[in-house]
């Protein structure tokens, strides 16, 4: 509904002003909020800002040239940045440099991260590249007709991406297409549902489809929707005349709420209402019930702007500050995109998502599966071949790092009696299974190899657990740290320096991830070996540790 001009004007006391902080050139694409709930921002003077919510700044990394406008944040909070001449780059949460690539073809979409800290990235020829977290390429597919529009995950944890064609093409994490469905008409906007994806096309169509491709429900609009969101049984959208509809998600039912908002592009969920922004100075919240239209105003032009998770609007724009007001209660328990912890940006903590059904047609799935059930050890052995020769392949299923996380941490655990023997404690099975893991170094295998390093027996498994923790890097809640370093007491000093100089190793590549420390454990280990240690290599790398500037 539209209200009159004077509760229009209103002014929303929560969305006062907090703080304006200039930067040394416009802000180019999305504002960002971590997990620490800062603020993250990439300006034209190439600097990659990570803000407090009160406007400090924690800290202002280096860009290795000038941003593009897409970028994300991972798991850890490793920020994801297309820079120009078709590069692409990763930055610690300090701002280092981890890596970077070059596309014949640049970035095109931001960036979509995965529950396992895989990159997904569409460029503007049309290719779906995979990445690590490290930059290794894990797979690429061509999409037909070329790039279509910004690809999303589910909440079943599908790929969902857009070609040049029409069609929206739904994709499992490890690069095999599921279905296509065709639109009416050109991809807008979607949204990731509960249950499936909403997607609006640039000829006025809104359409429900399911998990498994097929059309729910649609509706013809007079304008094209260019923001959506989900809050449980509805479905909110901003049309491009600026009119807010709720539509029922189970048939498509709409009411039309507020009208007159074509000055924002981009809508949120908060417990106080629906908030739009961004696109000019101006926005809105509107309650969900009756459309009450209360409004706000930035002191400058905003671009694409975030709610935090502690409930402040920020956005920054060409005239090279970044603007925050505040606060508000940000709605975390449903998908949005784009808004709200900004949907596939953040990608809801990188849910798993429930994609097992689809393994039950794999025949390495099934298998492997067979295999473990037997309980013995010829049966891991086989397994650990198989999982071996498909890892030095493109596809790799997340089913194999599964199985070798089991086999990496089981026996030891629960081990079986037969007189006064084991027999179910093989620590040459368990080693290959660590060895793998960490050789392939996934996010998702963290857990694992963490208890490899605290809970096991045999020391070459223990030293190659390590190694797979320092070759992930990633440890943005210190437990790789902990972990590691609880290996260094006096003990160990005197009397196994290849188990010293592992550590400060692993724990040097940590920190170089990490750009700092995230736990004490990481610079009392090293003073520990530097202090007490008679071998050189474990005292030198001690020392880099100590001596390591953020």
């Amino acid at each position: 509904m539209l209200l009159p001009a004077a509760l229009q004007a209103e002014e929303l006391s929560q969305l006062t002003h907090i703080f304006r902080l200039p930067t040394g050139g416009s802000i180019v694409g999305p504002v960002l909020a971590d997990r620490d709930d800062a603020l993250v921002v990439a300006s034209e003077d190439r600097y990659l800002y990570r803000i407090e919510s009160g406007g400090t700044i924690m800290s202002r990394g280096d860009m290795p040239g000038l941003p593009a406008g897409w970028m994300s944040l991972g798991e850890d909070d490793t920020c994801y940045v297309s820079l120009t001449n078709g590069r692409f780059a990763a930055l610690n949460p300090s701002g280092g440099l981890l890596w970077q690539e070059r596309f014949r073809d640049p970035p095109a979409a931001d960036p979509v991260i995965g529950a396992a800290g895989d990159i997904f990235l569409q460029t503007a020829a049309g290719r779906l590249v995979c990445m690590d977290h490290r930059g290794r390429i894990q797979w690429e597919e061509e999409l037909d007709g070329g790039y279509g529009g910004q690809a999303l995950i589910t909440g079943e944890g599908l790929l969902v991406v857009p070609d040049g064609r029409g069609f929206l093409q739904a994709w499992l994490p490890w690069g095999r297409l599921l279905w296509r469905f065709r639109l009416a008409g050109e991809l807008k906007v979607a949204c990731a549902g509960s249950s499936g994806v909403y997607t609006a096309s640039d000829e006025g169509t809104l359409a429900s489809v399911s998990g498994s491709g097929e059309l729910s429900w649609s509706v013809r609009l007079k304008s094209p929707l260019i923001a959506l969101v989900e809050e449980g049984n509805r479905v909110y959208g901003l049309s491009e005349e600026g009119e807010l509809f709720s539509f029922d998600a189970a048939d498509g039912g709409r009411e039309l709420l507020a009208a007159g908002l074509g000055y924002a592009h981009t809508l949120f969920l908060t417990e106080e209402g629906l908030i739009v922004a961004g696109g000019s100075n101006r926005g809105a919240l509107v309650a969900r019930e009756g459309g009450e239209v209360l409004t706000f105003a930035f002191q400058g032009e905003i671009g694409e702007p975030v709610i935090s998770a502690e409930g402040v609007l920020a956005g920054g724009g060409p005239d090279w500050n970044l603007y925050a007001l505040g606060r508000v209660k940000a709605v975390q328990e449903f998908w949005s995109y784009p808004g709200g912890d900004m949907g596939n940006r953040r990608n809801r903590g990188f849910i798993d998502g429930r994609l097992e059904p689809y393994w039950l047609t794999d025949p390495d799935y099934l298998l492997l599966r067979a295999l473990l059930d037997r309980e013995n050890r010829d049966g891991r052995v086989l397994a650990l071949d198989i999982i071996a020769e498909r890892l030095n392949g493109e596809r790799y299923p997340p089913f194999y790092s599964d199985y070798l996380q089991r086999i990496a941490t089981e026996s030891h655990e629960a081990p079986v009696m037969l007189g006064t023997r084991v027999v179910n404690d093989y620590p040459e099975v368990r080693f290959e299974a660590v060895k793998l893991l960490a050789r392939e170094a996934r996010l998702s295998s963290r857990p694992a190899l963490i208890a490899a390093v605290t809970d096991e027996w045999d020391r070459d498994i223990v030293l190659k657990a390590v190694e797979g923790l320092g070759r992930i890097g990633s440890d943005r809640d210190g437990r790789s740290t902990r972990a590691i370093a609880s290996l260094i007491n006096e003990e160990t000093i005197e009397r196994d320096p290849l188990l010293c100089r592992r550590v400060m190793e692993a724990l040097g590549e940590i920190q170089s991830y990490q750009g700092g420390a995230r736990d004490r454990a990481l610079y009392e280990a090293a003073i520990a070996v530097y202090r007490s240690s008679q071998d050189s290599e474990a005292r030198r790398r001690a020392l880099e540790i100590l001596r390591f500037k953020e």
